[in-house]
């Protein structure tokens, strides 16, 4: 799962990398878990999440414990679909601003990530199927994923 070029990875397939740390805080290792989970905008991203859906979402530090409580997490069929998109949309956004981070700084603001999700969200729950979408705009309680992104994005 954890195959993205962040700088811990490219770094083990020994390429040469100054610096490993995740330049936005400085503070860590620019790994998949830390711009996912464990950054400070990430934690943001994620209690904003938790506010948005209204449910129990644990604090997550890694893609295992997000499909640990994703598989345990009794829920109907739509409300999953639903979590999953939203987690797509969550994990594409931060991402995409890591990018721009490192490679068009400025370019993103830390302020419109959430409502880049929100709108993530909207429009894949549009295209990918009309149950998922009445229940986001209906009730705003509330969808492997870094793999499907480029599918969904690319519709």
């Amino acid at each position: 799962m954890d195959r993205l070029p962040s700088r811990l990875n490219l770094s083990a397939r020994v390429l040469e990398i100054n610096d490993i740390g995740w330049p936005f805080c400085s503070a860590r290792v620019e790994s998949l878990s830390h711009v996912l989970f464990s950054c400070d905008v990430a934690v943001d991203i994620w209690r904003n999440a938790r506010i948005w859906i209204d449910i129990q979402l644990p604090i997550l530090e890694s893609w295992i414990d997000w499909e640990t409580w994703f598989q345990r997490w009794n829920a109907s069929p739509k409300m999953k679909g639903r979590m999953y998109v939203i987690t797509a949309a969550l994990s594409w956004t931060l991402w995409r601003f890591r990018s721009a981070f490192i490679f068009d700084p400025g370019k993103m603001k830390k302020q419109e990530l959430f409502d880049l999700i929100r709108l993530y969200s909207f429009n894949w729950c549009t295209i990918r199927g009309k149950d998922l979408l009445v229940g986001l705009i209906g009730s705003l309680s509330l969808c492997k994923l870094v793999v499907l992104l480029p599918s969904l994005v690319s519709r």
